[in-house]
């Protein structure tokens, strides 16, 4: 099982948001969200978004703007034919937690994590979740690199 490990400057971004540690949402509130999109979380996604879910982040990676761990706003931007898509094209089994005003925010099982454009042509593979969050509040890509999708990798991850 994947365990949640930030650093401390994170953290501390996180705490000044109201999150923390003990934070505990009940799965009912966003399970149910999951199955309308046809989505099937994995227990590391339903593990984070206990602690995560509803929480807001400001995103310097976009313009200071705000993201949110919330899985309705997930799926309204990324449903099951997407999920699918993107775990054949990554080799990885994700599980959206949440967006930005541009991105929906994908968990693997393993907790690496993808920045995916709504529009679905681009991506920023991270390693972790720390790398994710350190990403949105910092826009610190560590050595990952944006990652832009030919039509043709746009229609094999759509099926459209």
């Amino acid at each position: 099982m994947y365990s949640l490990v930030l650093n401390q400057a994170v953290l501390t971004k996180l705490y000044a948001e109201g999150w923390s540690e003990s934070r505990c949402v009940e799965p009912a509130e966003f399970i149910g969200e999951f199955a309308v999109a046809g989505i099937v979380p994995h227990e590391t996604g339903i593990s984070f978004l206990r602690s995560f879910h509803g929480i807001s982040i400001p995103c310097l990676s976009i313009d200071s703007l705000r993201g949110q761990f919330c899985v309705q706003d997930a799926v309204f931007w990324c449903d099951a034919r997407d999920i699918t898509g993107w775990n054949s094209f990554l080799g990885k089994q994700f599980c959206p937690i949440g967006t930005t005003l541009t991105e929906v925010l994908l968990l693997d099982v393993n907790g690496a994590c993808a920045v995916v454009s709504k529009a679905l042509d681009n991506y920023l593979l991270l390693t972790s979740l720390d790398a994710m969050l350190s990403f949105l509040l910092f826009d610190d890509r560590g050595e990952s690199e944006l990652i832009w999708l030919s039509d043709q990798e746009v229609c094999d991850i759509t099926g459209e």
